[in-house]
């Protein structure tokens, strides 16, 4: 949804920390969340095998903001499928201290996903409404930092 706002170096960072969250069993919603990345992205790259810490140390001048992207589009990976499992919690913190995550954005961004999941499992009338209430809240917590 925001990869675009990346830098080159950034965007590929993100793909490198994709394939490091990514376990063994990848599911199919994973698989399609991570096809829709590179779709936006349009790279062409293969992952690096770096490390965590390699890969963190990238953003090291990253601003706030494209830290807060990062770790947005993460989360929506770790919880497509429904399931949070617990490599993937620790993951997520360990990429909140890493990038200084506060708390109310780690709870503004776990709580958008849980309102985009609840509009997906329930029939909502206007739709077309509430998406678009939901991507003005995921640009709002993405600007809060400006």
């Amino acid at each position: 949804m925001f990869l675009s706002k990346l830098s080159v170096k950034e965007q590929k960072s993100f793909l490198d920390l994709v394939e490091i969250i990514n376990d063994e069993n990848i599911n199919a919603e994973e698989e399609n969340l991570i096809a829709e990345y590179k779709e936006e992205l349009g790279l062409d790259y293969t992952p690096s095998k770096k490390n965590y810490d390699e890969v963190i140390s990238t953003y090291k001048n990253s601003s706030k903001e494209n830290k807060v992207i990062v770790y947005f589009e993460l989360m929506g990976l770790a919880l497509c499928d429904g399931n949070y499992e617990a490599d993937e919690k620790t993951f997520m913190e360990n990429v909140k201290k890493s990038f200084e995550i506060s708390y109310d954005i780690e709870n503004r961004v776990f709580n958008w996903f849980a309102a985009v999941k609840k509009l997906y499992d329930e029939t909502e009338i206007d739709w077309v409404s509430a998406i678009g209430r939901l991507e003005r809240e995921a640009e709002d917590i993405i600007s809060m930092l400006k």
